[in-house]
């Protein structure tokens, strides 16, 4: 191959990876099992921005925006956790090489109290790490009762929730009790 072609061929890649990362997200991943989704077939809640706000970590700014959707809810007296995921939105990509879009594929766990946020983390890491003096063991069972009915209503039943999770060839083994639960008819 020429060298005139070669670097033709090298200019080209470059110019699609470049509009690659130039476009909107059509894909995602749940956050605690890693589900691949299409954003235009599957649906979930989009974590309102007044919530988002309270998170100074994870709010908006001049910088970034986000687009957050969640996966899971409970609530604990006045407290509000949430299994969180989505992309972030980069106003003026730094260097100009790094992508606009940048996809949160492990998602978080947080918990609003009031004004108050606390973020705990990645999700699955959550579940696994079961550290109750930071989130009750309850509420864990509820974040994992509340993921299972939310991804089984996304997907379109269980059954079709279990055929994703075999077709995609995640397997539901060592999983925490509270997720071992939840997802018993799943595996």
């Amino acid at each position: 191959m020429s060298s005139t072609v070669l670097s033709r061929l090298l200019v080209l890649l470059a110019l699609l990876a470049e509009n690659a990362q130039s476009a909107a997200p059509t894909a995602l991943h749940e956050p605690v099992f890693g589900l691949r989704y299409e954003l235009a077939k599957t649906h979930f809640n989009v974590l309102p921005d007044d919530e988002i706000r309270k998170c100074p970590t994870l709010a908006d700014d001049e910088r970034m925006q986000s687009r957050t959707w969640i996966y899971a809810a409970a609530l604990d007296g006045n407290r509000q956790y949430y299994v969180i995921g989505g992309y972030s939105i980069r106003s003026a990509p730094r260097p100009p090489n790094f992508p606009k879009y940048e996809i949160n594929r492990y998602g978080t766990v947080i918990e609003i109290d009031g004004s108050e946020c606390i973020v705990f983390g990645p999700a699955r890491e959550v579940f696994d790490a079961r550290f109750f003096d930071e989130i009750p063991q309850p509420v864990l069972e509820a974040l994992a009762d509340n993921l299972s009915a939310t991804l089984t209503q996304a997907f379109g039943g269980r059954d079709r929730l279990q055929r994703e999770f075999r077709r995609q060839k995640i397997p539901l083994m060592h999983l925490s009790p509270e997720l071992g639960k939840a997802f018993a008819g799943d595996k």
